[in-house]
């Protein structure tokens, strides 16, 4: 009885700390797969290719794969967008000048995966402009462990990054968070964005 209750607590936590996930689970709704097909949406991907990419119901694919505790990028700034937030309030626990710091050193991260991604995609084709079939994989999806194989997983490990660390830049800082009217603490401004 006693695992029934932690197995329920646990699932209520995860419910309230998790929302903008990678899956769709109990406390997760699968934004980043949303958003990315969303983005990507008219652009001619095949529905597999986008599976691969995007992810599907029980699957992070690529974009989410960053969230795997498995990739060992769960406290990596740069991939999560994390540390770029503040505020203008007295006793905001970091400066303005850290945050810009943050957010530079992320969106250059950023641009170093999408022109790494250009790089490895660049070996799908050959001189004569002709596809090379041995670099995208026909029966086997990509498994998006970001080791390097064929050219077409090779570039969807570069793009998960930078496509991943864009999406949470939203969820991740408040630089696009609506400040409450009249006068807060930083702590009220937290609260606020959070019944967003």
């Amino acid at each position: 009885m006693r695992q029934i209750f932690l197995l329920l607590f646990l699932c209520i936590l995860i419910q309230n700390t998790h929302a903008f996930g990678a899956v769709s689970f109990p406390g997760q709704n699968g934004e980043h797969e949303k958003i990315t097909r969303i983005a990507l949406k008219g652009l001619g991907i095949s529905p597999k290719t986008m599976d691969e990419l995007a992810g599907k119901k029980g699957s992070p694919a690529a974009v989410g794969a960053p969230d795997r505790p498995d990739r060992g990028l769960m406290d990596r700034h740069h991939v999560h967008f994390d540390g770029g937030d503040h505020l203008d309030i007295a006793g905001y626990p970091q400066s303005r000048k850290n945050a810009d710091r943050t957010i530079n050193d992320c969106r250059k991260f950023i641009f170093r995966q999408l022109s790494e991604a250009v790089r490895i995609a660049g070996g799908i084709v050959d001189a004569s402009g002709r596809v090379r079939t041995e670099e995208i994989p026909t029966i086997v999806s990509c498994l998006c462990d970001r080791k390097l194989g064929r050219a077409k997983c090779s570039a969807f490990g570069a793009l998960e990054l930078a496509f991943h660390a864009s999406q949470d830049f939203y969820s991740h800082s408040n630089w696009v968070d609506i400040p409450a009217k009249g006068p807060m603490r930083w702590q009220d401004h937290l609260r606020h964005a959070e019944r967003r």
